[in-house]
């Protein structure tokens, strides 16, 4: 408001045998309120690693429904795969990614040995790495909402988990 004052009164002040100056000013970044950050990109290829201090690349992503996603998983810790492997669990919307983590733990990350209850939960999951090793997956998740994922290595869960918000 201050710059377009300073503007309406010189542009009333000027003499009509006078040339036109340039007003135009910049307000210092300090003064310019914060823009919103965009929303995360709609992409149905994501790509994640899991590293030593059990953590994710990335922990939120955006995909569109009802289409194919693509998902690489790669392990780029250099630990020993017996104490630091990852792997990838995406489960359905609503799921208790504290109680999952903790079955799959108890059961030493063996999902096959989940009671039913609990693997009907999954909607997909990558093979457990070891250092360097990768998996590639493809998944459709069926309608909108946000489907929670985890590391189900065991004691993991709890820093290694994220959500992917259909659209």
């Amino acid at each position: 408001t201050v710059l377009g004052l300073s503007l309406f009164f010189v542009a009333c002040s000027e003499k009509k045998d006078q040339p036109a100056t340039d007003t135009t000013t910049t307000a210092p970044a300090e003064d310019t309120p914060p823009v919103a950050e965009p929303s995360a990109a709609v992409s149905n290829a994501i790509s994640l690693t899991g590293d030593d201090k059990m953590k994710y690349s990335q922990t939120e992503f955006t995909v569109k429904s009802g289409e194919p996603v693509e998902l690489t998983m790669k392990n780029i810790g250099t630990l020993p795969a017996a104490s630091m492997s990852h792997d990838v669990v995406v489960l359905k919307p609503g799921s208790d990614v504290t109680a999952f983590g903790q079955e799959v733990s108890k059961i030493q990350g063996d999902i096959e040995k989940l009671p039913e209850n609990l693997k009907s939960q999954i909607v997909a999951k990558t093979k457990v790495l070891g250092p360097g090793e990768e998996d590639k997956i493809s998944f459709t998740l069926p309608s909108p909402g946000e489907y929670p994922f985890l590391c189900s290595f065991p004691g993991h869960f709890g820093a290694m988990n994220g959500k992917i918000t259909a659209q």
